[in-house]
């Protein structure tokens, strides 16, 4: 699943591709260090390197709007386990301090509680169903972008 709120739902169909084919050329996607790691982290002034280099071309329009600055990722985790990952695009002028982390973190614990509440379900009635919910937390992405944030408006 992946979610893609804050960016353009017109271009949300293609993303995974788009983001595989930028790992291909060479884009170094910080959330799968997390993803594999399950620490997290910050990234100051990562839109101008994104959009400097040609390995993130294919997701250069994708992430030109609405533009931000900083990028943080915390992992989504289920019982110790990392299952996805939390992106935050950050506004410009705005910085990721400890408490907007926390912030982060804490969104990313309820995101995983949801998903495990969720897939506990679905192994009860394996036909999925507005009840029951279809979580795949095998590939749970979220990518949150706001104009405003715990940073300010």
């Amino acid at each position: 699943m992946l979610g893609i709120a804050g960016f353009p739902a017109s271009q949300s169909s293609d993303f995974f591709s788009r983001l595989m084919e930028c790992q291909r050329l060479g884009a170094d996607l910080r959330m799968l260090d997390v993803f594999h790691s399950g620490e997290r982290v910050v990234i100051p002034h990562r839109y101008q390197a994104v959009m400097s280099n040609p390995a993130w071309g294919p997701l250069h329009e994708y992430h030109r709007h609405p533009e931000w600055d900083a990028f943080a990722s915390v992992p989504i985790k289920v019982r110790q386990s990392t299952i996805g990952v939390l992106n935050a695009f950050v506004t410009p002028g705005k910085e990721i301090d400890e408490e907007g982390l926390e912030f982060l973190t804490a969104m990313a614990e309820q995101a995983g509680l949801a998903i495990d509440y969720a897939s506990s379900w679905s192994r009860r009635d394996p036909q999925p169903s507005a009840k029951s919910g279809s979580a795949s937390p095998e590939t749970f992405t979220i990518l949150w972008s706001s104009r405003c944030s715990p940073w300010g408006c």
